[in-house]
C-alpha cells in the first residue's frame, strides 16, 4: 500500500474527486449499478475491490488524483457518506 500525502492541497483534491464521483455515479448507471453491489458487499470484499481498482488505475501513471481519491473509498466513512450522499441526492432509493 502506498502512503497518502496529506497535504491540504490533496485533500483539497481528494474532497474535489468524491465530489465529482456523486455526480459521475449518480449519472451512469453502470458505475451506480457497481457502487450499489458494493453496498451489498462485506466491508473486506468491498476494500479491496475498491483497493485492487485504485492500483489498476494507479499503475497506468495516469489520474493519480483518481487513484487516490477512489482510495479514500475503502474508509467505511467515507463510503457511508458517498452513500449517503447518492441517496440524498436522489440517484439512490
Amino acid at each position: 500500500m502506498h502512503e497518502t500525502d496529506n497535504t491540504p492541497e490533496n485533500v483539497e483534491a481528494a474532497l474535489d474527486n468524491l465530489a465529482r464521483f456523486i455526480q459521475v455515479i449518480g449519472n451512469d448507471p453502470e458505475l451506480l449499478q457497481w457502487f450499489r453491489d458494493l453496498e451489498r458487499q462485506t466491508t473486506t470484499q468491498r476494500n479491496n475491490e475498491i483497493l485492487v481498482m485504485a492500483e489498476k488505475i494507479r499503475s497506468q501513471k495516469k489520474y493519480s488524483d483518481l487513484s487516490a481519491s477512489l482510495a479514500l473509498l475503502s474508509h467505511t466513512m467515507v463510503f457511508d457518506a458517498l452513500s449517503q450522499t447518492l441517496r440524498e441526492c436522489g440517484y439512490i432509493q
